[in-house]
């Protein structure tokens, strides 16, 4: 897999510690299996499950933690519909936001721009983020299992509120795809973090209405998955 270069080489390059990204995903893992604090959101059986929690001393609070399941492809082609260098793809098939590519990097990976809209009475919001290249590991519990984590990073072409809309603050997302035991090469689970802090204006306690409405938009997002690996990847 991509992404095993030494990622102090080029200083374009954001600094992304590997290790401790793993680290905190297991964590999160661990820590939704043991069910303390966790609310469950959106669920579809068979298909998706959600939950949130916060976490008060935290600069950013709010963990909504989502996973896919049955997913009717490997774990490896799913972070291949997911990577950076298939972005271009991505703008064609997911409906849930909007991407724009700010810059390749040399190391796989990309800075891009996501544009949320949200309803009334919140105002959209958007993210830079740098995307990194897929890694792979053998020690998810025991298991195999591909990731891409994300970072929130500044590019001089995207200022924040240059076009009037908010810039939220993202807390170092990621994607971990992980095989199924039965069905590795046709079949995987993804287990997914999306943790925003919105900034700008939001309602007293409405953090976790946001939360609750995302936890929906990424169901949606599962299914823009399906089409996309249908029209462009399932070859």
């Amino acid at each position: 897999m991509e992404g095993t270069q030494d990622e102090y080489l080029d200083s374009k390059i954001p600094h992304l510690d590997v290790e401790n990204a793993w680290k905190e995903a297991r964590f999160l893992k661990q820590d939704l299996d043991s069910g303390e604090g966790w609310t469950q959101r959106y669920h579809v059986l068979n298909e998706y499950n959600s939950w949130s929690k916060t976490f008060a001393k935290e600069v950013v609070p709010v963990k909504l933690l989502y996973r896919f399941e049955n997913l009717p492809m490997s774990a490896e082609k799913f972070i291949d519909i997911m990577s950076p260098k298939k972005l271009e793809l991505r703008q064609k098939w997911d409906k849930t936001t909007t991407l724009e590519i700010l810059e390749k990097l040399p190391n796989g990976g990309c800075i891009c721009r996501s544009v949320l809209d949200l309803s009334f009475p919140f105002s959209s919001r958007d993210y830079v983020l740098y995307f990194s290249p897929p890694y792979e590991t053998s020690d998810w519990f025991g298991r195999k299992a591909f990731a891409i984590f994300f970072l929130d990073v500044e590019h001089s072409s995207r200022p924040a509120e240059a076009d009037g809309i908010v810039r939220a603050t993202n807390g170092g997302n990621f994607y971990v795809a992980v095989p199924d035991d039965d069905e590795p090469g046709h079949k995987c689970d993804a287990f997914m973090l999306s943790t925003n802090k919105y900034n700008g204006w939001i309602p007293t306690k409405s953090e976790s209405m946001v939360t609750k409405k995302a936890s929906k938009v990424f169901y949606n997002l599962r299914q823009c998955v399906l089409n996309g690996h249908s029209e462009y990847f399932k070859n």
